[in-house]
């Protein structure tokens, strides 16, 4: 049993790794082909082929318009994008944290129900095993809520903290 499933393990593998790098191959040809189509050089051919690139020279005057029309669109934007009282993303995001509260306690109560249905069920496991062993013994049978409970843990601490230090609250 345990010969089969390694054999299948390594031919998952393998052909994993074949897709992976034909995939690698595709992409290689096309951006080889992209770049001969659009007459593009790479820096390492420049100096070959005498070809000086266009941005070490810079023309200041074009350089400082460009800057002010980029300004002045960046205030139309912000004038043309200001938030409303009557705006519906602002509504939408008040109603999908509000349902993501109602399901986060909805999996609470329903989680906590089924530990406490399962209670003798668990206290067996603890007097039959150690606290370790049976710890590992619950994980092993829900490994896969187990994994998911963790990566969800993990990306709310990150969240968080990210949240935390791009307010300024939290100082590296």
């Amino acid at each position: 049993m345990s010969a089969q499933l390694v054999d299948q393990a390594i031919s998952w593998a393998t052909t994993l790794i074949i897709a992976t790098a034909a995939i690698w191959v595709a992409l290689w040809i096309y951006q080889s082909m992209r770049q001969k189509s659009l007459n593009l050089t790479t820096s390492e051919t420049v100096s070959r082929h005498g070809v000086e690139p266009g941005f070490l020279t810079v023309d200041q005057e074009k350089r400082d318009a460009a800057l002010k029309a980029g300004e002045a669109f960046d205030h139309h934007v912000a004038e043309r994008d200001a938030p409303t009282a009557e705006d519906g993303v602002a509504k939408c995001k008040g109603y999908a944290r509000l349902f993501t509260i109602l399901l986060a306690l909805v999996s609470l109560v329903t989680g906590t129900i089924g530990a406490l249905m399962r209670i003798e069920a668990y206290d067996d496991a603890v007097k039959k095993f150690g606290v370790w062993d049976s710890a590992t013994a619950i994980i092993a049978e829900h490994l896969v809520g187990f994994a998911i409970a963790i990566g969800v843990i993990g990306l709310v601490a990150f969240n968080f903290v990210r949240v935390l230090r791009s307010e300024g609250r939290l100082r590296r």
